[in-house]
């Protein structure tokens, strides 16, 4: 057999090694973890340590801000004008400044009033809110 213009002996082992293979390897290898490394990192599983103090920032009361598919406002079930969204939530937050407020808008409502609710609430000096959405498979709010 013959090799690199050389003929081998009987017996005798070849003293070079073609690198290329090896080369054009590393690179397919390199290539495949570049691609991969960003795949990897929202896969990170922590187990967090379990603590016994209370968190810090407990809401003493949470207020419900409901705008319905007819633009339609209520706090805690009770009609209000978007108006007074301000005023009433002011109100809550003057007598208890930890208040948070859970706002659930109908995905069919325009954003406009959306965010009018959203900047009263603003307003209104709240510090803590959270916006619902419905859970993607079973269509229910969390």
């Amino acid at each position: 057999m013959k090799t690199d213009d050389r003929e081998a002996e009987a017996g005798e082992p070849l003293g070079e090694i073609n690198v290329t293979p090896l080369v054009d390897v590393v690179l397919v290898l390199l290539v495949i973890f570049m691609v991969a490394a960003p795949l990897m990192t929202h896969a990170i599983r922590i187990d967090l340590p379990k603590a016994a103090a209370p968190a810090h920032g407990t809401h003493a009361s949470t207020v419900t801000v409901t705008v319905d598919a007819h633009g339609a406002v209520r706090i805690d079930g009770a009609p209000v004008t978007p108006a007074e969204v301000e005023a009433e939530l002011a109100r809550r937050v003057a007598r208890d400044p930890r208040t948070s407020v859970s706002l659930y808008a109908d995905r069919n409502e325009s954003f406009g009033t959306v965010a009018g609710v959203i900047a009263s609430i603003g307003r209104a000096r709240v510090s803590h809110v959270a916006i619902a959405t419905a859970d993607g498979d079973a269509g229910t709010a969390r």
